[in-house]
């Protein structure tokens, strides 16, 4: 089934593998995974074709829309809805060699999760009440109607401080963070919905961090008059490097055990 892909932060992330339809999104958004219309019926239509290439038409007549979002530039990493209506974000690697890494060895993916499951509930708690986006104008929606088929149709700008309050600077997390990767707290319902676990194979390991509130996935995906918008993606690759850094370190331990363990027989066969 064919995927919508997902923006990371970067002025440069643009529809990579759809250049036609780079000109609907914000260059100026430091994070922006595009979204399409969860109604069918109102895909954008531009000289007759529609743009929601990701929607399967049925012989009923009935459109299928996919649930499966990919990240531009990591194809190890994707966001989905699943059969109990979680949207996750699942973070597949690959190790060779894997059998030979015990329980121990992969102690830093505890590590992982926890930093990683912080952080997207920190950035689940943004300051803006209902009351100060509506005064906003909704800058989360759009400025121009999908459904209209404008060619102008754009995201608007979303503010990186309102009346003293920060978007960008979220407490407990290092640096400062883009608009569009900020949920804010209305219930805190979202903040605590969040959950994660991971799970290891011959091949390697997968880590999955998921929301149970059933309009996550329109966070993530968008919809006709809201950005897509939230952590998704932003939170879990701004800890990729460090994981990546210690499987290598972890490889290198369990390598460095196996030649000491070897040296050892070596020696007691020597001496029988």
């Amino acid at each position: 089934m064919d995927t919508f892909n997902v923006h990371t932060w970067g002025r440069g992330s643009v529809v990579a593998e759809r250049p036609e339809e780079a000109e609907y999104f914000p260059q100026e958004a430091e994070y922006f995974p595009p979204g399409l219309g969860p109604v069918p019926g109102r895909r954008r239509i531009t000289n007759g074709k529609s743009q929601a290439s990701g929607y399967l038409d049925m012989e009923d007549g009935s459109v299928l829309e996919p649930n499966v979002l990919r990240v531009v530039g990591h194809p190890a990493v994707r966001i989905f809805k699943d059969a109990d209506n979680s949207t996750v974000i699942a973070l597949r690697r690959n190790i060779a060699r894997m059998e030979e890494l015990g329980s121990d060895d992969l102690a830093f993916i505890e590590q992982f999760g926890e930093r990683v499951l912080g952080q997207l509930k920190a950035m689940s708690r943004g300051p803006l009440t209902k009351k100060d986006l509506r005064r906003l104008g909704h800058p989360f929606g759009y400025a121009k109607s999908w459904a209209k088929g404008d060619s102008q149709f754009k995201g608007r700008r979303v503010p990186g401080v309102v009346g003293g309050k920060s978007l960008n600077h979220v407490k407990g997390v290092r640096g400062s963070v883009p608009s569009l990767s900020v949920i804010n707290r209305q219930s805190g319902d979202f903040e605590k919905s969040w959950h994660w676990d991971w799970t290891r194979d011959e091949k390697g390991f997968e880590v999955r961090f998921w929301n149970t509130q059933p309009y996550a996935w329109l966070l993530a995906h968008g919809t006709m008059r809201m950005q897509p918008h939230g952590p998704w993606t932003y939170a879990p690759l701004q800890h990729l490097r460090q994981l990546d850094g210690e499987i290598q370190r972890a490889i290198r331990q369990a390598r460095s055990r196996q030649i000491a363990e070897q040296m050892t027989d070596n020696i007691f066969g020597l001496v029988e």
